[in-house]
């Protein structure tokens, strides 16, 4: 763990290493590795837009185990960066399922949020809500069918 505090701490620290090194796909590597998204979380509320992207997108390639950064991610979805929105998006994309049956109270902004979403300036960002609202339905359907 030492190791990916490192990390953290150089980009929070040097952000122009976010784009010049390896160390983002280390961090990604390190923090899927060691299911420890939670040490994403200072980067993930940074001011800086560079340690953004690169803290959203890594947060984005840990799947389902990004699950625990949905309070972050849920603030980014209004973030005037379209790239930043969308891996945003792309986090709870990959945590559906989690967000389905452990809302936490989260579920209804986030679902808020991603409807707006659809009318998006960007169009990637509008097609990865629509990917999410149509893979809540799925659930929503399927979850309707088991009871």
């Amino acid at each position: 763990m030492a190791n990916i505090e490192k990390m953290v701490a150089t980009i929070l620290n040097k952000p122009h290493m976010c784009a010049h090194t390896s160390i983002s796909n280390d961090l990604a590597s390190a923090v899927y590795a060691r299911n420890c998204p939670e040490l994403l979380i200072p980067l993930l509320e940074s001011q800086n837009d560079e340690i953004l992207r690169t803290s959203i997108w890594i947060a984005s390639e840990l799947g389902q185990k990004s699950y625990p950064l949905l309070p972050f991610t849920n603030k980014l979805l209004t973030h005037h960066d379209a790239y930043i929105r969308y891996y945003a998006l792309d986090c709870i994309l990959a945590s559906t399922q989690c967000i389905y049956t452990n809302t936490n109270g989260l579920y209804e902004s986030i679902i808020k949020k991603i409807y707006a979403c659809l009318s998006d300036p960007d169009e990637n960002v509008r097609e990865k809500a629509t990917a999410i609202i149509e893979k809540f339905s799925s659930c929503s359907v399927a979850k309707a069918d088991t009871v």
